[in-house]
This record gives structure tokens, C-alpha cells and sequence, in this order.
């Protein structure tokens, strides 16, 4: 098990200019080497974005999934979302050991609206770019929610056969 100042660097890193945001990043010597790629590659973006559309155990009514068919884009709106879920957790784990931050619009909104700047502001000078990054997380979503679909009508029908 990692100790808490390895978990400190690593947290540190990640949350240097938004980090996090990136497929990949410097993390040994990320004050001075700014060298990353893949804005808003992420996987953890993908992952957060997916867990808003799909229902869990905290969430088992959750039915946005099943009217993903409304949605022609993913909106920087919703990305900024995701990367400030992504930063407050982050956040938690600042010292090396968890400490929980209340998620609120009173402590994140300030750093909402940078999200919200620097992905417009990207957005605009690489419109092709934000497009690809726009699109693939709307086909991973799409795919995600038929896969949910697919999986409770397979239960349905389960579940009604066996009457």
C-alpha cells in the first residue's frame, strides 16, 4: 500500500493545472516539465460523465438512460461538471489520506466556471478537437446506456419467464 506522502505527490500532480484533465502528464517533475497530451482524454472524465447517465446502488432508479436519445452533443456544461466531481475528490485525498469536502455549488462554483472558461476558450481555438472529444464521450454514453438497456430487459424477461 502506497504511503501518504507517495498518495500527496501523486494527488499534487494530478491537480497541478488541471492534470487530471489529461490522458497523460509528467509526475515526477510536473512543476517544471509541463509535457501532457490528450485534453480531455481522460478516463476518469468517461467514467464520471457514464455514472451520471446510468443508475448504481446509490441510484437505482436512476432512468436518464433510457432518453440518451435527446442528446446530440455533450455539452462543455456537463464536462466542466465532471472535471469538478473529479477535482473535489481529488481534493479529499490532498494530504495523503482521505478527508471528505462537502460538494456543494457554494465551494465549487468559482472553479466550475474556470472548467467551464478553459474548455470554451479550447474549444474555440481547436473546435475539431473539442468536437472528437465532444463525440466520443456522447458514442460512450450512447453505448453504455444500450448496454443498460439490453441488460434490464434481459432481466425483465428473466424475471417474468420464471412466473
Amino acid at each position: 500500500m502506497a504511503d501518504a506522502r507517495h498518495i500527496a505527490h501523486i494527488i499534487e500532480a494530478a491537480l497541478f493545472e488541471e492534470n487530471f484533465s489529461f490522458l497523460s502528464y509528467e509526475t515526477v517533475n510536473f512543476c517544471i516539465n509541463k509535457q501532457r497530451s490528450g485534453a480531455l482524454h481522460a478516463p476518469c472524465i468517461k467514467a464520471t460523465i457514464l455514472s451520471y447517465f446510468t443508475s448504481s446502488q446509490k441510484r437505482p432508479k436512476e432512468t436518464i438512460h433510457r432518453h440518451t436519445g435527446l442528446f446530440t452533443a455533450i455539452s462543455p456544461e456537463l464536462v466542466a461538471f465532471a472535471l469538478i466531481t473529479i477535482e473535489c475528490a481529488l481534493r479529499e485525498w490532498v494530504g495523503g489520506s482521505r478527508t471528505v469536502i462537502a460538494f456543494s455549488s457554494e465551494s465549487f462554483s468559482g472553479r466550475f466556471a474556470g472548467h467551464l472558461k478553459w474548455i470554451h476558450e479550447w474549444g474555440k481555438r481547436s473546435p475539431d478537437n473539442w468536437r472528437e472529444v465532444s463525440d466520443d464521450l456522447l458514442k460512450a454514453v450512447a453505448t453504455r446506456c444500450e448496454y443498460t438497456e439490453c441488460r434490464d430487459a434481459t432481466i425483465a424477461r428473466v424475471l417474468h419467464d420464471d412466473d
